[in-house]
This record gives C-alpha cells, structure tokens and sequence, in this order.
C-alpha cells in the first residue's frame, strides 16, 4: 500500500496544502519496510529536504517481528497512540486528511476508525476527510 504515496509526498504542492504529511507504513516483518531508509531521511536528503520542509514525517510499524513499534497501525490509531509517538496533536476531522491503501481487512477497519472520529468518507465527487485507494482493496 505504499507506492501510491511515493510521489505524493515528493510533490511540492503536497506541503503547499498541508501543515505536516503524515506517512504510515505497516508490515509483517522488518524486510518489508520497502525504501525505509529513504522515508527516514526524507527531511534531511539534499533534494528533497527542499520540498518537505522538514514538515513530513514517517512512521512505520511491524506486525511479526520485535521492532520499536510494533502493532498493526489500526491499533496504533484506536489507542490513540499515534498521535503521541509522531509529536503531533489528536486527530482532528475538521482540519486533517487521510488517504488509506491496503488490505480490504485494513482499509475497512480504517474506515470506521476515522468515522468514529468525525471524518467522512469522500470522492472525487465529494471532498471528506478520508479517501480510500479501492483499486487494491476491492476484489
């Protein structure tokens, strides 16, 4: 579910219309963490420090493996921890935006969570809080 924010979050517009971009990344294992090294150091690469401002920041999390975060980000999310582990405030559905990739399983999940916390779903017809990629998650 990560490659379809690669280039949203190396797009200068991205950080022209948000405060903080907020990349989450959940995997089995360790060895899933695709272009981890790449994400840590996002704020601080020569090119694309220009870009975020030092206004992004990455969070992954392991579901198998020990890791010093480990949990699926549904958890992270529901226990209200995220927001403290990243230094940022709760969520607020008024102001924050969310884009969700992933399982069908995850996706779902995800999408209660942010209704349960005020968001609504939108579409390209409908601006909302949250949008889901439906191409990986549908059958």
């Amino acid at each position: 579910g990560l490659a379809p924010f690669m280039s949203i979050i190396r797009d200068p517009e991205t950080y022209e219309k948000f405060k903080k971009v907020i990349l989450t990344h959940t995997v089995r294992t360790p060895k899933e963490l695709a272009y981890n090294k790449t994400l840590e150091n996002l704020n601080s690469d020569n090119i694309y420090s220009e870009v975020t401002k030092g206004n992004f920041i990455y969070f992954n999390s392991v579901t198998r493996e020990d890791w010093p975060r480990k949990g699926r980000i549904t958890k992270w999310i529901k226990e209200n921890k995220l927001w403290g582990e990243i230094g940022a405030q709760n969520f607020n559905p008024k102001e924050d935006r969310v884009m969700i990739c992933g399982s069908e399983e995850m996706t779902s999940e995800l999408k209660k969570i942010f209704e349960d916390l005020g968001s609504s779903e939108g579409s390209t017809k409908v601006q909302g809080g949250f949008v889901i990629e439906k191409a990986f998650a549908e059958k």
